[in-house]
């Protein structure tokens, strides 16, 4: 469970699954971030409560998580498995939380 100040990495975040985890995490007082695969959908994604948005087509995720979090992120919610995956657990800060 996220608290106060954690950094939530969301992947799929413009999907209805993802804006709603999006919006959990930030109600609980963590720093959401927003991961989708188009920079054309980053713009409706702080409205959903994205304190930072990463789009894969245009950012390496690590390095964006890295820079906007100093560390990485502390948990990392992975709504769509498969070959993405090993870049978003490199955004993850050691020792976070899966």
């Amino acid at each position: 469970m996220p608290g106060p100040g954690d950094h939530v990495l969301v992947s799929a975040a413009s999907g209805a699954v993802g804006r709603a985890a999006l919006r959990v995490a930030a109600r609980l007082g963590a720093v959401p971030i927003a991961v989708t695969r188009q920079s054309s959908k980053t713009g409706e994604l702080p409205a959903a409560g994205a304190a930072a948005v990463v789009a894969t087509d245009r950012e390496n995720v690590a390095e964006a998580v890295r820079r906007h979090t100093g560390t990485g992120a502390d948990i990392v919610l992975d709504l769509i498995s498969g070959p993405g995956r090993r870049n978003l657990l490199a955004a993850a800060a050691p020792p976070a939380r899966p």
